[in-house]
């Protein structure tokens, strides 16, 4: 029931618009389909983030793998810098008893100097020896192992 007092009038234009089945049909399988592509890219949005987040993954490990390896490589170019240091000469100075066989029934003190490079060494060496004269002589030696 409506009074003219108290009921309005509908002032909003109205606008009908009519299809016909075919139209109807089209516009809700374009409706569907809508929702469909809403929803698959909604999922691969998922996806992508996924990935950047499995990407980030990646990275942190390829830097931890990227420093373990310059670690390891700068530890191989320090023990390959050792490896290939130039060898020095080295000075040695030796003083010693040397008898014949397991007795003692001539022994003599010799003293020696060395001057000793990676393969091979040589000095001089100075001796003494109870019923002799002392004596020296040069010495060359070459290092088996």
């Amino acid at each position: 029931m409506s009074c003219k007092a108290i009921s309005q009038n509908d002032t909003l234009n109205k606008t009908v618009v009519r299809l016909n089945e075919k139209q109807a049909r089209a516009v809700a399988t374009d409706l569907v389909r809508y929702d469909a592509c809403k929803a698959t890219a909604k999922l691969q949005d998922e996806r992508i983030n996924n990935l950047f987040k499995q990407i980030d993954v990646y990275d942190n490990q390829l830097s931890v793998k990227d420093s373990i390896i310059s670690t390891q490589k700068s530890f191989i170019d320090y023990q390959d810098k050792i490896i290939n240091k130039p060898f020095k000469p080295e000075l040695h100075g030796y003083l010693g008893v040397n008898t014949i066989g397991w007795s003692l029934t001539n022994p003599y003190l010799y003293g020696t100097l060395l001057l000793e490079f990676q393969k091979f060494s040589v000095g001089w060496q100075y001796f003494i020896q109870p019923n002799n004269l002392p004596g020296h002589g040069f010495i060359v030696e070459y290092n088996l192992f």
